[in-house]
């Protein structure tokens, strides 16, 4: 458990705390972040239908476009996991 000292030189636990405006904001950044993170996956399976004939492509041609959002998700998670 982490201690987080108090001014009478007593420790409290983190869990005893509230977290600070900093604290917060950090949160909202993150989960803003990640929240847009995986809107591209979500926004080319909605216009994938339409960009078929616009493109003039076949479904099994547009296939490696949309595994490649869905596999640059991977290489995120690997790296994220690598780095810490």
């Amino acid at each position: 458990m982490i201690e987080v000292p108090r001014k009478g030189g007593d420790a409290m636990s983190a869990n005893e705390t509230r977290l600070t405006a900093f604290q917060w904001r950090i949160f909202a950044l993150c989960f803003g972040l990640v929240m847009l993170d995986g809107f591209d996956t979500g926004a080319i399976g909605y216009v994938a239908p339409s960009l078929l004939p616009e493109w003039g492509l076949t479904r099994p041609a547009l296939a490696p476009v949309l595994s490649a959002a869905l596999f640059r998700h991977v290489i995120d998670v690997d790296l994220v996991l690598f780095v810490e």
